[in-house]
């Protein structure tokens, strides 16, 4: 599962998992995967668990713990994404969502403009 950590009252980070209904909104935007020979591809929603580990904590990719795949190709996986626009489109699809859902509103952000 997907988690993003969260800072409780207490100061300590709690983890916080995405939900099977959020990766299904996620998982269209990821590129389609492969199939090579040689060594399996690894898991789709696992590398990004390891991106949001290293963006929250802020460590090095060489401290990614072991649960979230090979360092390098967690690494590898976020390069290949930034490329390819894929954080883009899902920042995109989220804005989207909640325009729709109407807990965006654009009128209160966006400075007017003099005519």
């Amino acid at each position: 599962m997907i988690w993003f950590p969260v800072m409780s009252k207490g100061g300590t980070i709690a983890r916080r998992s995405v939900t099977d209904r959020q990766w299904a909104a996620v998982q269209p935007h990821l590129p389609q995967r492969q199939t090579l020979r040689g060594r399996p591809l690894a898991d789709n929603r696992l590398c990004p668990e390891g991106i949001l580990w290293v963006l929250w904590t802020g460590s090095p990719w060489s401290e990614l713990p072991t649960r979230y795949g090979s360092k390098s190709t967690v690494h590898w996986r976020s390069c290949q994404w930034t490329a390819c626009a894929v954080f883009l489109d899902l920042w995109r699809a989220l804005l989207q969502e909640l325009y729709d859902r109407q807990r965006a509103r654009w009128d209160g952000c966006l400075p007017k403009a003099r005519l």
